[in-house]
C-alpha cells in the first residue's frame, strides 16, 4: 500500500541535497543566486524544531515529492513581517494532486505550534494561497503580492484577565443597547456570567463605579446627547428612551448630574453652538477612523452648507468586528493609538485590507474626557479568534443614515454636525441605540500630501 506523508527534513537527513536541487531547479537555476551547496547549508539549520527555520518534505513511499520551509523572514523591505513561508515546490508530476495544498497546510500547522499568529510570503499566484485562506496584505506590482495566512491562536494558554475584560465588555455593550429596558443587578450579573454579589464588586473594582452608578451616568449621557442631537422630539419621549419612568424623575437625576433642567440644557447648548463656528477641535486624521459617535465639537468654518448634503438611507447588513479600545480623550491621543497599538495589530493580524471602523461611544462634549470610549475596528471573519487586548463583536445591521464624506480632519467634525443638527431633525427620523461611526471601506482613499481623505459617516435611524 503506497502512502504519502509529511514530515520535517531533519528526521529525513539523507534527503537534504535533494531537496537543495529541487528547491534550486525551481527557483535559482536560471538567475543564479544561490547555488545547490548553498542551499543545502541552510537547509542543515532545520534541525531542531522547536525554532526556525523549518524543512518540511512530502514523501511518497520515501521518495521526495515536494517541500516548503518556514524561515524568519525573506523580504528585506518588509522585515517587520514574519515569519515567512518559502520555498514551496512540488515535484512537476505530481502537480494537480493536492500535495502543495498539504504541504502548505502541514506549514501552517507547524507555525501555530510555535506560537506565531499569523504567515508571511510573497507570490505571482495568488489564486492558490487564496483557495486556501490566505489574504492579500500587500499589492506589490499588478503581478506580485504578499499574502498572509491568519492563524487560529487557541493553542495559547487562556489569559484570565483578558476573560475579565471580555465579559465586562459584554456588560457594556449590553447597557448601551438595552438603556431603554429595565437593568437590574441579576440581569446584567447574567451577561457577565457571575453571581450578582462577585459581579457587583468586580464591576466597580474594575471600572471605579458600582453598575448602578455606571447605569446612571450612561442614562443620563446618552439623554443629554440626544436632547441635542433631536430638537424636535419631547423631553418626555428621550426619557422614557434611556429607561426613566417619568419626566418629573428624569428632570431630578438630570439637574443632580448637570445643574440645569433638560430643557435649559438643551436651550444652552444650541445656542451656544450656534455661536461657536470652530474648526473640528478633534484634530483627527484618516488612520484614526475616529467616528464621532454624537459629538459636541462645534461646527467646522469649512461645514457644506446643508443643501449639499446627500444623505442615503442604507440597509446595512450585521459585520462581524475586532476591535481594540481606547479609553481616554479623544483627538490626537486617538491618533497616536491608531499609530502605535492599532497598525501593529492590523499587521499582525492580516486585517490592513479590511474595512475598518471607527466607533466613538460618548460624547466628549457631555462625558468626561477620561471617560470616554473609542473603538478601533476592522471587519473579520466570523471564525477570528480575538486574544490578547483585542476583542470581538458584532456591529448591528439595520437602517443607518449614510453621507458620504471626501474632506481632511479639520472639515470632518462640520459634516458630523450637519448631519446630525440639520438633516436629522428635519428627516423624520431619530437615532437609536446602536451606535455611530466612520465606516472605511476597502478602497478608502488618503491623499498624505493634502491630508484628504473619503469615508462614509453613518448614524442608526428608527422612524419617530
Amino acid at each position: 500500500m503506497t502512502t504519502t506523508v509529511i514530515e520535517p527534513l531533519f528526521r529525513h537527513a539523507g534527503l537534504t541535497d535533494a531537496v537543495a536541487r529541487l528547491i534550486h531547479a525551481e527557483f535559482w537555476q536560471e538567475s543564479g543566486g544561490m547555488t545547490v551547496a548553498d542551499l543545502a547549508n541552510h537547509l542543515a539549520k532545520t534541525h531542531d524544531p522547536a525554532r526556525l527555520p523549518l524543512c518540511l518534505v512530502a514523501l511518497r513511499d520515501g521518495e521526495l515529492i515536494g517541500t516548503i520551509n518556514l524561515i524568519d523572514n525573506d523580504d528585506k523591505q518588509r522585515t517587520h513581517l514574519h515569519p515567512w513561508l518559502a520555498a514551496l515546490v512540488v515535484v512537476p508530476a505530481w502537480r494537480g494532486s493536492g500535495i502543495g495544498t498539504r504541504l502548505v497546510r502541514a506549514l501552517l500547522d507547524e507555525a501555530q505550534r510555535l506560537g506565531f499568529a499569523a504567515v508571511y510570503f510573497g507570490t505571482d499566484g495568488p489564486g492558490f494561497y487564496a483557495r486556501l485562506g490566505a489574504q492579500v496584505h500587500e499589492q506589490v506590482t499588478d503581478e506580485f503580492f504578499i499574502m498572509c495566512f491568519a492563524l487560529d491562536r487557541r493553542i495559547a494558554p487562556p489569559d484570565p484577565r483578558a476573560e475579565y475584560a471580555s465579559r465586562m465588555h459584554r456588560v457594556f455593550e449590553h447597557i448601551d443597547r438595552h438603556l431603554d429596558q429595565p437593568l437590574d443587578l441579576a440581569s446584567l450579573a447574567d451577561v457577565a456570567h457571575f453571581s450578582p454579589f462577585h459581579f457587583h464588586r468586580l464591576f466597580a473594582a474594575w471600572l471605579g463605579e458600582t453598575p448602578g452608578d455606571y447605569l446612571r451616568r450612561r442614562r443620563l449621557e446618552v439623554a443629554a446627547t440626544r436632547l441635542l442631537a433631536q430638537p424636535r422630539v419631547p423631553v418626555l419621549h428621550i426619557a422614557l428612551s434611556v429607561g426613566f419612568g417619568s419626566a418629573e424623575a428624569f428632570a431630578r437625576a438630570f439637574r443632580g448630574r448637570f445643574a440645569c433642567s433638560p430643557t435649559a440644557w438643551r436651550l444652552q447648548r444650541a445656542g451656544r453652538r450656534n455661536a461657536m463656528r470652530n474648526p473640528d477641535q478633534a484634530e483627527r486624521k484618516i488612520d484614526q477612523a475616529a467616528a464621532a459617535g454624537v459629538p459636541e465639537y462645534g461646527a467646522s468654518s469649512n461645514q457644506e452648507p446643508e443643501t449639499a448634503m446627500n444623505v442615503r438611507l442604507v440597509d446595512r447588513p450585521p459585520a462581524t468586528i475586532a476591535y481594540l479600545r481606547h479609553v481616554g480623550p479623544y483627538g490626537e491621543p486617538v491618533g497616536r493609538f491608531w499609530d502605535q497599538v492599532v497598525h501593529p495589530w492590523l499587521v499582525t493580524n492580516c486585517l490592513l485590507g479590511q474595512p475598518r471602523y471607527g466607533i466613538s461611544h460618548d460624547d466628549p462634549g457631555v462625558s468626561a474626557p477620561d471617560q470616554c470610549r473609542y473603538d478601533a475596528c476592522a471587519e473579520v471573519p466570523p471564525s477570528f479568534v480575538a486574544t490578547g487586548n483585542a476583542f470581538k463583536t458584532t456591529l448591528p445591521g439595520g437602517r443607518y443614515a449614510v453621507l458620504g464624506f471626501e474632506g481632511t480632519a479639520a472639515q470632518i467634525g462640520g459634516a458630523w454636525q450637519a448631519l446630525l443638527r440639520d438633516w436629522l431633525p428635519g428627516s423624520g427620523l431619530q437615532l437609536d441605540a446602536r451606535p455611530c461611526f466612520e465606516h472605511y471601506p476597502q478602497g478608502s482613499r488618503f491623499d498624505p500630501q493634502t491630508g484628504v481623505f473619503d469615508c462614509e459617516i453613518c448614524i442608526p435611524v428608527a422612524p419617530l
